[in-house]
């Protein structure tokens, strides 16, 4: 009889230490090692890009990253390719020194028309045969991660690759220039878009009311960051521009910049041809763009 009860609270504890593994593990098997936890969003450190339109979340022990303001290069592929630049952002891991290199976050980002182009085809970012990674997109821009970006084995990729992994990057379409928000009605301009990185030869494309025209043009400035203008020409109607209906136009501009120049800033203006003169009629647009270096 007695080891008939011992042999029942054996079984009795086996039982409940078999039910508390159980709870145990179930609660605790989509864990991570405490060293690969990603913060969530409410105590993460947000890096906010109002030029781009998005936002990206990072650990509370990222704070003080920087960013590295580089450009990604498209060699093309096809006929209908062409050379291609554009925006190439590093977030850059606190603890990156000259002697220890942390593995950067690198975010490149296409137009809409580039990022076509490029799952098109017609142009490669990389001698990779892999293609970039989209992360997200607003109205303006495409944000993809470079093929290959890990391959190197830096100091904390592992760590990289969680972070990405739990979807950081938020998009929200940039917010128009005052100005263009203004001119809407009057002229669209469609590239280049706002703070993009533009090269010489600098390709200008939109759409304007025919009485923003005068005998199928008008004036088209470039500028740089000290007001000096580098470029100027003129974008011709690609239709008939004797209307008040919007008229697709084109522009070509060539220019040169100084490398060396304090910034690589400058303006594209786009001027309502003025034929009478008067300053009532004048009117134009400006684009904030970003050269190449």
């Amino acid at each position: 009889m007695k080891n008939k009860k011992t042999a029942l609270w054996v079984l009795i504890l086996i039982v409940v230490l078999g039910c508390a593994t159980y709870f145990f593990y179930a609660k605790n098997k989509n864990s991570l090692p405490t060293d690969k936890i990603v913060a969530p969003l409410d105590s993460a450190v947000v890096y906010n890009n109002a030029d781009y339109g998005f936002t990206f979340s990072l650990p509370v022990d990222w704070k003080g990253y920087s960013i590295v303001q580089n450009t990604w290069q498209g060699n093309p592929l096809t006929s209908a390719g062409a050379d291609e630049t554009g925006p190439k952002l590093l977030i850059r891991n606190p603890n990156w020194t000259s002697a220890v290199h942390y593995e950067d976050i690198p975010i490149i980002i296409f137009t809409l028309a580039q990022w076509n182009s490029y799952t098109a085809g017609n142009f490669a970012v990389s001698a990779a045969p892999i293609p970039a990674t989209e992360l997200g997109r607003n109205n303006f821009y495409v944000f993809a991660l470079p093929p290959r970006w890990n391959f190197d084995y830096s100091q904390g990729f592992e760590e990289a690759e969680n972070i990405l992994a739990s979807h950081p990057l938020k998009t929200f379409n940039p917010i128009l220039t005052q100005n263009q928000i203004d001119k809407t009605d009057l002229i669209r301009v469609d590239t280049p878009l706002p703070n993009q990185i533009v090269s010489s030869p600098l390709v200008i494309k939109g759409e304007a009311r025919g009485s923003w025209f005068f005998e199928a043009t008008f004036p088209v400035i470039l500028t740089n960051w000290d007001g000096l203008i580098i470029a100027q020409g003129v974008a011709r109607a690609k239709g008939d521009w004797t209307t008040n209906d919007f008229v697709p136009f084109e522009a070509t501009l060539t220019f040169t910049v100084d490398k060396k120049a304090y910034s690589n800033k400058g303006t594209l203006t786009l001027k309502k041809d003025n034929p009478s003169g008067l300053p009532k009629n004048d009117n134009s647009v400006e684009i904030p763009v970003i050269f190449a270096k």
